[in-house]
């Protein structure tokens, strides 16, 4: 029977072992968000800035492979009608994935202070509601614009 007071060496353990998760995934997060901001970036180019592209999660690299190939449409609609607000709209529904992706952070951010700060989550959580509700007008505008269903990529 053990007379030792405070917290068990588990518990530092699993204090430990959360750390890292928590540092790994606020990596990812961060080159995400280069990735996000500039998609044409070059594999070179965002592993100098610390965004390596095996640090993005599957959706958003999906996301990623899929905005090419919109942005190609879109210019493609544009090409054949000069009046075409597709590459409006797709700078449009770029920006609220963008959105919703920030939002996210700021939310995680917001949680993980000590203690945590339930106003700005609120905030955070506002802003991630309008974010993806602009995101869904979006898609569904984008997608008139440029004939595509979302369900085909």
């Amino acid at each position: 029977m053990s007379t030792r007071k405070g917290p068990s060496r588990l518990s530092t353990s699993t204090d430990q072992l959360n750390a890292v998760y928590n540092k790994a995934r606020w990596k990812r997060w961060d080159a995400e968000a280069v990735w996000l901001m500039c998609p044409t970036i070059s594999n070179e180019a965002a592993r100098r800035l610390g965004a390596d592209w095996s640090l993005v999660d599957d959706a958003i690299r999906q996301h990623l492979i899929n905005e090419k190939y919109i942005r190609e449409l879109a210019e493609e609609a544009v090409r054949e009608d000069p009046g075409s607000p597709a590459l409006y709209l797709h700078a449009s529904w770029w920006a609220c994935l963008r959105e919703i992706r920030e939002s996210g952070r700021e939310l995680r951010a917001a949680l993980e202070e000590s203690p945590p700060d339930h106003a700005r989550a609120d905030v955070a959580r506002a802003r991630d509601r309008r974010a993806r509700d602009a995101y869904d007008a979006s898609e569904r505008a984008l997608s008139r614009e440029i004939a595509l269903e979302w369900y085909d990529l």
